[in-house]
């Protein structure tokens, strides 16, 4: 029961860190690309052209994603990062096309690598 509370209190420490901290429009871009698992000095043509329509479609979400509106979290790292998980767990395909695939990647496989490199890069460069 320790390990879990020490665990979400340092959670706690670093949603409330998101939640305080804007996000330059400058690095949108080179965390969506971060968090596809991309460098920031790869081109825009050379990125794989599905990663290029869930980019867009994270953009979209932050006008039109559920609670996106919201005051106050409107342009914070907190919003950039929820926006992130809104499109890995209600928009992203996955293999097979089952519900029970898109809860696996969501929570073990790729979409669940796409949101942790996601918190890292936010965490570290905002």
């Amino acid at each position: 029961m320790g390990l879990s509370n020490k665990f979400y209190d340092g959670w706690l420490e670093e949603a409330k860190y998101l939640a305080n901290h804007m996000l330059p429009e400058a690095q949108k871009p080179l965390m969506l690309l971060e968090a596809f698992g991309y460098n920031g000095s790869i081109a825009m043509e050379d990125i794989y052209n599905p990663v290029k329509v869930a980019m867009n479609k994270i953009e979209e979400l932050v006008v039109v994603g559920k609670g996106m509106d919201n005051p106050a979290i409107k342009g914070t790292a907190w919003q950039a990062y929820n926006v992130v998980v809104e499109y890995v767990d209600y928009y992203r395909k996955a293999r097979g096309g089952k519900p029970e695939g898109r809860l696996n990647q969501a929570w073990f496989g790729s979409g669940a690598n796409i949101k942790e490199r996601t918190w890292k890069y936010l965490l570290n460069n905002i």
